[in-house]
């Protein structure tokens, strides 16, 4: 297989992903709002998520998703920081809840999935790396 197969592969398999955690998650709030219409107290649903939790991190769900929808509402040329602000301002249970490391992920998947790529540029006002929305 050649690079551009397996990055495209890649991409299917991450989007695939994505849209069972979504589903994972609805799944488990509707489990919780049974649970309490019948009165049992809430039980912990053990996560199915893969990565390593040391206690400390906390997976904000929906980033992701709500940075796409944020990415419709920027100028043609945005920094990292104008996205996180926009992400916040549509989804303020986010505000705050979105790390670093988060940040830079959701910016790589949305870079993969073609949705903004990196420019060479910088902000004149904050230094920040730009990005551009593409299409």
């Amino acid at each position: 297989m050649k690079i551009k197969d397996l990055l495209s592969e890649k991409r299917v398999l991450e989007t695939e992903i994505a849209e069972r955690q979504e589903a994972l998650h609805a799944i488990e709030v509707l489990i919780g709002r049974i649970r309490r219409q019948e009165g049992h107290p809430p039980e912990a649903v053990p996560s199915l998520d893969t990565s390593q939790n040391n206690g400390i991190h906390r997976r904000t769900r929906g980033t992701l998703k709500a940075a796409k929808q944020a990415v419709f509402h920027l100028p043609g040329t945005f920094t990292r920081s104008q996205l996180i602000t926009k992400i916040e301002e549509l989804n303020p249970a986010l505000a705050g809840k979105i790390k670093a490391e988060a940040q830079r992920s959701t910016l790589r998947t949305l870079a993969t999935e073609r949705l903004i790529e990196l420019l060479e540029d910088v902000s004149e006002e904050t230094g920040e790396v730009l990005y551009r929305k593409i299409g």
